[in-house]
């Protein structure tokens, strides 16, 4: 018989949460409230579900991170993980997710959104003036798809790192860092759990509006409602994970553990800048350089 866990460590039920800490049992062990059965030193060693996924089942294991990373943040900050593999499998399986649904959202979107100044100049090149210069070569490449999707791609990833990037920053001790650098691959799953607390946002103000408001038309109320719903709530739900993140690791860290906190939003700006401001630009520009090259 061995410990499963010492006193301070701390040691939950995947399936219901129930306080495993300082039981005693063989190789497996069975929680007491809901009866499920686990390998004591794989759950010794985290509280993330993933890790747990050989045990739970993969859809219960992604469902359960995506609430913990989402909603209990400070919990995530101070797990015990130390599956380096696992939690990098996690992260680019978010990110390939958000990727593919925000690809499938802007190919659903009309071309028009994008390219309304090359529409307005019947697709010639306005002179001198700020819609030339800077607006009419950004909507020439946002109105391509093919040189959106990898900027896209390049964006959810980059916004992947970033809060890993911003632990660098601060005076972590090692072991300190390490812990905090394994959490924070799971932090994008906030966006996935913002999204979803999104749709039932939208969908409960839709069942208002279709109740209180019966002339309206229901298929344009819920196009605008998730359209609104939807990014705001993933942005609010990861700026809150993030922001939480840094607050719990903050109490933890040497004198300069309010610098993350400090530059993140500064770093937001600077890479959403760069992404989908700058870069397309450059592509457009690029695009006209060859077309008029061409003719």
């Amino acid at each position: 018989m061995t410990g499963l866990a010492g006193p301070a460590r701390e040691v939950y039920c995947p399936n219901c949460s129930y306080d495993l800490r300082g039981q005693a049992g063989a190789s497996l062990i069975r929680c007491p409230e809901c009866g499920k059965q686990y390998d004591a030193a794989e759950l010794s060693a985290t509280r993330v579900p993933w890790i747990q996924r050989k045990h739970i089942g993969r859809v219960r294991a992604v469902t359960g991170t995506i609430r913990l990373v989402t909603f209990h943040t400070d919990v995530l900050a101070c797990t015990a993980n130390d599956d380096d593999r696992a939690a990098a499998t996690f992260r680019w399986l978010c990110t390939a997710g958000l990727w593919a649904i925000t690809s499938l959202g802007y190919l659903d979107t009309p071309s028009s959104c994008w390219m309304w100044p090359v529409t307005y100049f019947g697709g010639r090149m306005p002179s001198n003036s700020v819609v030339a210069q800077w607006v009419y070569p950004w909507s020439v490449a946002m109105g391509h798809w093919w040189l959106v999707l990898p900027v896209l791609l390049g964006f959810w990833r980059s916004l992947d790192l970033l809060p890993a990037r911003m632990v660098g920053f601060a005076r972590f001790s090692q072991e300190r860092r390490m812990t905090l650098l394994r959490a924070l691959q799971y932090l994008v799953a906030s966006i996935i759990g913002g999204a979803m607390a999104g749709i039932v946002v939208a969908a409960v103000l839709l069942l208002w509006y279709a109740i209180t408001i019966r002339s309206v038309n229901v298929l344009s109320a819920a196009g605008v409602l998730f359209a609104v719903c939807v990014p705001a709530t993933a942005a609010f739900m990861w700026q809150w994970a993030v922001v939480r993140f840094f607050l719990h690791a903050r109490a933890t860290a040497e004198r300069d553990g309010w610098l993350p906190l400090a530059a993140w939003p500064l770093a937001l700006v600077v890479v959403t800048a760069a992404w989908l401001v700058l870069l397309p630009w450059c592509l457009g520009l690029s695009w006209l350089a060859i077309v008029n090259w061409l003719a």
